[in-house]
């Protein structure tokens, strides 16, 4: 039986709250699809919530947070890199092939033996990518909604910290909250 690892990301493109990064190790020829299983964007979100139940309860998996703060002083692209590698040592003894979705690895670095692959789209090719898109997009949601307790005006259960027109517009009245990402926003005209 060949294990791999699907790897994706949720909240790259926020302008609040974390990155996450999620692994989902499967066998290689595992038939996901049949369990409804696509890219966590074309599933509702109680969708997503109960997929990752299931997934959670039965398959191997890795997530990795990285927060708005770790953005701001260390870069999105490093921060990739961290989680690559940070997963891909966490599953390294159980499989030796990681596929990630996108275009680039951010020049992580696999431990020996390990072979970190690129697939443009892959959360809508490989199911282990589509598995980890929705890990990743769950631990988002799940973050937004708790964030949305604490700061209620920029509406983050709605728009999971993206950069929608709403959320511009309660950052020009309110101003940026600890969570949002200053890195980016700054260079807009937002201030604190």
């Amino acid at each position: 039986m060949a294990l791999i690892c699907g790897i994706d990301e949720a909240g790259r493109g926020c302008v609040a709250g974390s990155l996450f990064v999620a692994g989902f190790v499967c066998d290689d020829n595992e038939d996901l699809f049949a369990l409804g299983i696509k890219d966590s964007k074309k599933l509702s979100r109680s969708k997503r919530f109960a997929l990752e139940s299931t997934l959670r309860d039965n398959f191997a998996t890795h997530i990795v947070q990285k927060s708005a703060a770790q953005i701001d002083t260390q870069g999105l692209s490093a921060l990739l890199r961290d989680a690559l590698q940070e997963i891909m040592e966490h599953f390294a003894p159980l499989c030796d092939r990681f596929i990630f979705d996108g275009s680039t690895s951010f020049n992580a670095k696999p431990p020996n033996g390990v072979r970190l692959e690129t697939l443009v789209q892959g959360d809508m090719l490989v199911a282990a990518i589509s598995c980890a898109s929705i890990m990743a997009k769950c631990a988002k949601d799940r973050e937004s909604l708790e964030l949305d307790k604490r700061f209620p005006q920029y509406g983050l259960a709605k728009h999971c910290g993206y950069g929608t027109k709403a959320h511009y517009e309660a950052l020009r009245h309110y101003g940026l909250s600890p969570i949002h990402r200053a890195s980016f926003l700054t260079r807009l005209g937002f201030v604190r």
